[in-house]
């Protein structure tokens, strides 16, 4: 999972938290840094805060879900302020599907993060349960198309006895 905060010590302790969990945990300080992170590899779930300089968690989120390979990551935003309505619902156009607030309910966190982690596996079992279907129906072609020339060559050598 990725976890995008520009507050060292708020990066660290929720790092700690979900290593405790026994889950990867990548950091990023920047919305920048978190975009290079994810030309590396894909994540289960980003926590993304939503207060930072330069590029905000907005706009981080856009980006992130603008690029194809992670226009299904999902985001949860995390922030000490409630804001407006429309704050919110500009977070959730922008990609998140979720908020959590300050001060962070650890459990809750928790919870939520197992969630998408367990999705995220489950998704990449069954694509590769899929590749292993197409795989098996490729071979199961091969092997019809196989048995039809046998089928073909046995009535040619039994044509040519009287």
């Amino acid at each position: 999972m990725l976890l995008v905060d520009d507050n060292q010590a708020k990066l660290t302790a929720l790092a700690a938290v979900i290593t405790d969990m026994g889950l990867d945990v990548t950091t990023a300080t920047s919305g920048r840094e978190a975009l290079r992170q994810l030309l590396q590899r894909d994540f289960a779930v980003i926590l993304l805060d939503v207060k930072m300089p330069v590029m905000d968690g907005f706009e981080t989120a856009t980006l992130i879900h603008g690029r194809p390979k992670s226009a299904h990551t999902p985001i949860i935003f995390i922030t000490a302020e409630a804001g407006t309505d429309s704050e919110r619902f500009h977070g959730y156009t922008s990609g998140a599907v979720d908020y959590i607030f300050s001060p962070i309910v650890t459990e809750v966190l928790c919870a939520k993060i197992r969630v998408f982690v367990d999705l995220f596996y489950m998704q990449r079992k069954l694509a590769m349960q899929t590749e292993e279907l197409q795989q098996s129906k490729l071979l199961l072609r091969q092997l019809a198309s196989y048995q039809e020339h046998i089928k073909e060559e046995e009535r040619k050598r039994i044509a040519r006895y009287p």
